[in-house]
């Protein structure tokens, strides 16, 4: 039957029927994409991605950092070595002296939290316990301090 000869009700159940098989078939598709990418997991070996780390009181237990190019930082708290994997590219990461460390009403820093570097929040892809920094020779790879959370105090006089 033409389309403009069905009467309202027919139009409403042929929607219906169209919409429950959107409705099936949609989960069907999204359950056939990988959620790790096949690099990724050629990338961290065949038992999936590394073992996600947080860092407990980070808002006093983090003293430094240094930068990994644009995708990443180690991150030192509690006298150990952290990797953080940002999810996008931080252009100014290499060149800032001064982040902020952000986490989701916690005062804990784990893969859920984020960076804020030149105004501009960074989430983090990974955070693993790792090794230190590589030494380096040039000025913008040295580690980073943390400044104090309370105010400087005001020069005498």
């Amino acid at each position: 039957m033409p389309l403009c000869l069905q009467t309202a009700a027919q139009r409403r159940v042929r929607f219906a029927v169209c919409a429950l098989l959107v409705c099936w078939a949609l989960p069907l598709a999204a359950a056939e994409q990988p959620l790790v990418s096949a690099a990724d997991r050629l990338a961290v070996g065949k038992e999936g991605l590394p073992p996600q780390v947080s860092i407990p009181f980070a808002h006093h237990s983090i003293d430094s950092w240094q930068p990994n190019g644009r995708k990443g930082l180690w991150i030192r708290a509690q006298r150990q070595w952290y990797y953080a994997e940002l999810l996008m590219d931080c252009q100014d990461l290499p060149f800032t002296e001064q982040i902020g460390f952000g986490s989701n009403g916690t005062d804990t820093f784990d893969r859920f939290a984020w960076i804020l570097v030149a105004g501009q929040r960074y989430p983090l892809r990974s955070l693993t316990a790792g090794a230190p920094p590589p030494r380096a020779h040039d000025k913008h790879s040295r580690p980073r301090k943390v400044p104090p959370s309370s105010p400087p105090a005001k020069p005498p006089g």
